[in-house]
């Protein structure tokens, strides 16, 4: 019995701390170069993290408009700062900060709407617009509807007050708010604008994340679970922690853009998911930058027929709790670049196209309205091609092809609002 024991035992500790030391192993532990060496390479590791971390906070106290956790993680906070004043905000090119090559970008952002771009919120967070509350309209879109230039626009063409509550990358989250928990200013709306991008309409999206983001505007009752549902919301918590230092890091940006010029320059390689559009245009058609991953009409498989059913399931239920309120809700799918541009894509690269389409037939036979932006917007982009729609290397629409989005939805907004439904 005892020698089982031993057997065991030994055989237990070859599992856990490996086979016993011997004489001969000593060699291979023995560390490579001198002591002196290894301390000159563990001092310079040292300063160099040292010198990051410095830096880090160095430039973080030089730049307090830095967002904080609440805002990146968009449930407790809404579009922006509060009380933010009518600053101009410098365009940040998805793509080209993705790519982080600027010989390849160059071309490109050579051809870059570079209007000036305001922004203003209120003590909500809310992006702030001309139109004084109450409000008659209610926006709860994405990026897509996140600068002054929808609302306003939208407001002068329709002659009513229009209250922007889109939050950035958040379209469902602005809508699950606008359903639970309203602003004051928005409770007098009676039609809603409800907005996403093309490629942000999936399940995970408008099914399993809306009603997460609904749990957490309401929490529980319980006040332990309480306690650990806001610990888990903070940034004390571990994860929450790292994302932020890591994301909101001022020198997040200059370290990844050295990291991809020396990875191109030396091999070779960049980040295939940004699609560097057709140069070989007619002169002053500007070419552009598309996102592989994150355009519904360039991913390799369409969304599957009972996953759309699915969603539009979701949007009518959202427009029939709207509909007990009095308040008309109306759906614009935010189209893609690829969308309106598809000529201008790499010719390697295929478009799948009838994404909206197929959409909003399943909401027209669930009697949700809908507002068509993409033919509207493609027309224009086809008559007049060297007036571009779109930052050449960001995802979204620019202030002219926002101003278009605008009055196409008033038009389509109108007659609700002369006839006063409910």
């Amino acid at each position: 019995m005892q020698q089982h024991l031993i057997a065991l035992r030994t055989r237990l500790t070859r599992i856990f701390f490996g086979p016993p030391y011997h004489p001969a192993d000593h060699h291979a532990l023995t560390p490579r170069g001198t002591a002196r060496g290894i301390r000159a390479v563990t001092t310079v590791a040292g300063l160099c993290w040292l010198a990051l971390l410095v830096g880090d906070g160095v430039a973080r106290l030089q730049n307090p408009g830095l967002k904080s956790w609440r805002h990146m993680q968009g449930a407790r906070i809404l579009g922006a700062h509060p009380n933010l004043p009518r600053q101009h905000v410098p365009l940040q090119p998805i793509m080209a900060d993705r790519l982080n090559v600027a010989s390849l970008s160059a071309p490109y952002a050579a051809h870059e709407d570079t209007t000036r771009r305001w922004i203003a919120t209120d003590a909500e967070g809310f992006v702030r617009t001309a139109s004084q509350p109450p409000y008659e309209v209610a926006l709860c879109g994405d990026s897509f509807f996140t600068f002054s230039v929808i609302g306003d626009s939208l407001a002068r063409y329709l002659g009513a007050s229009v209250g922007n509550a889109s939050i950035a990358g958040r379209g469902t989250l602005s809508m699950a708010r606008f359903l639970d928990a309203p602003a004051a200013d928005f409770r007098s709306a009676r039609v809603v604008v409800w907005e996403r991008t093309e490629g942000g309409i999936n399940t995970d999206e408008f099914i399993r994340w809306f009603d997460q983001r609904r749990g957490e505007l309401r929490p529980p009752a319980n006040p332990v679970k309480a306690l650990y549902a806001d610990w888990r919301g903070s940034v004390l918590w571990p994860e929450n922690l790292d994302k932020y230092l890591t994301e909101s890091s001022p020198m997040r940006r200059p370290l990844q853009r050295t990291m991809s010029e020396l990875t191109w320059r030396t091999l070779g390689r960049r980040d295939t998911t940004v699609l560097l559009g057709r140069r070989d245009l007619p002169a002053g058609v500007a070419p552009m930058q598309f996102l592989a991953n994150e355009e519904e009409g360039l991913r390799p498989t369409p969304l599957p027929d009972a996953d759309l059913e699915a969603i539009a399931d979701r949007i009518a239920q959202v427009g029939q709790a709207l509909r007990q309120r009095g308040v008309v809700l109306v759906f614009a799918a935010g189209p893609d670049k690829s969308t309106i541009y598809r000529e201008r894509l790499p010719a390697a690269v295929p478009f799948r196209g009838g994404f909206t389409e197929r959409l909003y037939a399943a909401l027209h036979r669930r009697g949700v309205r809908t507002i068509d932006l993409v033919t509207p917007l493609r027309r224009q982009a086809l008559a007049q091609p060297t007036q571009a729609l779109y930052y050449t290397t960001d995802t979204h629409w620019n202030p002219r092809g926002q101003a278009l989005a605008a009055r196409v939805m008033a038009d389509s907004l109108r007659p609700l609002l002369r006839a006063r439904l409910p």
